[in-house]
C-alpha cells in the first residue's frame, strides 16, 4: 500500500504540475474568455482539484479518525462526480469548436448533461448508504459498487460521441482539420481503461491533464489560423484551404467575396479603433450565420471571403440576404454618423480550376463595387 501511494504522489503530483502550467500559460495568452475558452478552463480546474483529492483519498483510506468515513464519501463522491463531468464538458467543449456557434451548443446542453446527472445523483445515494458506484466498509475502505461500471461505460459514451461527432463533420466539411478529438480522448481511454484494470493504482487523471495539455497545444498551433481582431479564419487558413481543395478537387463549394464600403473614409474620419469596430460587428453579423457548412475568413484589411458547400446553387444568395438584413437592423440600431455597407460576389468551384474560381469572383465583386458607385 506504501508503494502504490508514492506511485499516487507521483502520478497526480505530475498531473497537478501540468495543469497549474497550463492555466498560467492560459492566463497570459488567452486572455479573451469566449464560452469555449470557459469550458476549458473548467476543465482544467475540475482536473487540478481531482488531482488534489484523490491523493487524499488514498491517504485516508483504511484510517479511522474523527469524521473519517464523511471525508471518504466526501472525497470519493467528488472524484467520481469530477470524472463524469470533465467528460460533458469535453463534450460541450467539442460540440462548441466543431460547430462554432454557441446556439448550437446550448440546444445540445440538457441531452449531454443526462449521463453526467445519472452520476451525480447515484452519488448523492450513496453519501446515504445506497452502494450502488462506491461503498466505505467498516474499516473505512473505499469498495467499488455493484454498478460502478456504469461511470466508465457512460464517460466512454462521452468519448465515443465526440470522436463520431468529429469524423461526422469532417466528412461533411473539407477544411483543415483543426480540433484534436483523439489528442483528449486517447489519452484518456487509456488512463481510465488501465485504472479500471489495476484496482488501487491511479492513472486516470494524470492521463486527463497531459490530453488536455495536449488540446491546448494544438489549440496554440490553430491561433496561427485565426484572425485576431474578428475570431474569423485568417489569410493563412486561405492560403491552406485553396491549396486543399485544389489538390482533392472538391466540388459544389461556393465563394462569396466581401468588401466592405468606405472603410478607409471611416477610418481617415473616425480613427482606426472606429474602423476595428466596423470589422469586428459586420464580423459577428456573418458570425451569426455560422452553420456546418460555412467558413468565415478575413481575407485582410475590409476583404471577406465565405466558403458554403452546398449541392443547393440558392443557398449563398439565401445566406446574402440574411446578412444583409441583419447588416440593416444593425445600422438601424447603432448610433454611428455612417452605416455598415458592403459588396459582394458570388461564385461556385467546379474542383477543377482554383484560379478561375477567385477570377469569377473578384470579378463578380467588381461588378457589385461598381454599381455601388454608380448609385
Amino acid at each position: 500500500m506504501e508503494q502504490n501511494l508514492i506511485e499516487i504522489l507521483v502520478a497526480n503530483g505530475v498531473g497537478t504540475v501540468i495543469i497549474i502550467l497550463l492555466l498560467l500559460s492560459r492566463k497570459k495568452y488567452f486572455k479573451n474568455k469566449t464560452l469555449s475558452s470557459k469550458l476549458f478552463d473548467a476543465m482544467l480546474y475540475i482536473t487540478l482539484v481531482a488531482n488534489v483529492v484523490e491523493i487524499i483519498t488514498f491517504f485516508i483510506d483504511g484510517k479511522t479518525f474523527f469524521m473519517s468515513r464523511f471525508l471518504q464519501l466526501l472525497t470519493n463522491a467528488v472524484c467520481i462526480a469530477s470524472t463524469i463531468i470533465v467528460g460533458y464538458l469535453w463534450s460541450l467543449y467539442a460540440d462548441l469548436r466543431i460547430h462554432k456557434s454557441d446556439s448550437h451548443m446550448k440546444k445540445a446542453y440538457r441531452v449531454l448533461a443526462i449521463p453526467a446527472l445519472i452520476i451525480v445523483l447515484f452519488l448523492i445515494a450513496d453519501m446515504f448508504g445506497a452502494k450502488l458506484l462506491f461503498e466505505i466498509n467498516e474499516s473505512n475502505y473505499y469498495v467499488r459498487g455493484k454498478y460502478s461500471v456504469l461511470v466508465y461505460i457512460l464517460l466512454f459514451c462521452y468519448y465515443f460521441h465526440t470522436i463520431i461527432l468529429s469524423y461526422y463533420f469532417r466528412n461533411k466539411k473539407p477544411h483543415i482539420k483543426f480540433f484534436p478529438i483523439l489528442y483528449f480522448v486517447f489519452p484518456c481511454i487509456v488512463g481510465t481503461i488501465l485504472q479500471g484494470f489495476f484496482y488501487g493504482f491511479t492513472f486516470g487523471w494524470l492521463s486527463v491533464s497531459i490530453a488536455l495539455a495536449f488540446v491546448q497545444l494544438n489549440h496554440q498551433g490553430e491561433s496561427a489560423y485565426i484572425d485576431q481582431l474578428t475570431g474569423l479564419y485568417n489569410r493563412n487558413y486561405y492560403d491552406h484551404f485553396f491549396e486543399r481543395i485544389s489538390r482533392k478537387k472538391i466540388k459544389n463549394i461556393y465563394g462569396v467575396s466581401i468588401d466592405l464600403d468606405k472603410l478607409k473614409e471611416i477610418n481617415d474620419n473616425y480613427g482606426h479603433q472606429e474602423g476595428d469596430n466596423v470589422i469586428r460587428m459586420f464580423s459577428l453579423i456573418m458570425l451569426n450565420e455560422a452553420k456546418d457548412n460555412i467558413e468565415l475568413i478575413r481575407v485582410g484589411g475590409d476583404e471577406f471571403l465565405i466558403i458554403i458547400v452546398s449541392d443547393d446553387c440558392n443557398e449563398p444568395s439565401r445566406i446574402m440576404n440574411k446578412i444583409i438584413n441583419q447588416t440593416n437592423e444593425v445600422n438601424q440600431k447603432i448610433d454611428k454618423p455612417y452605416k455598415i455597407s458592403f459588396s459582394y460576389g458570388i461564385a461556385h468551384f467546379d474542383g477543377e480550376n482554383t484560379d478561375a474560381f477567385l477570377t469569377e469572383i473578384d470579378r463578380k465583386l467588381y461588378e457589385c463595387k461598381k454599381q455601388h458607385h454608380q448609385n
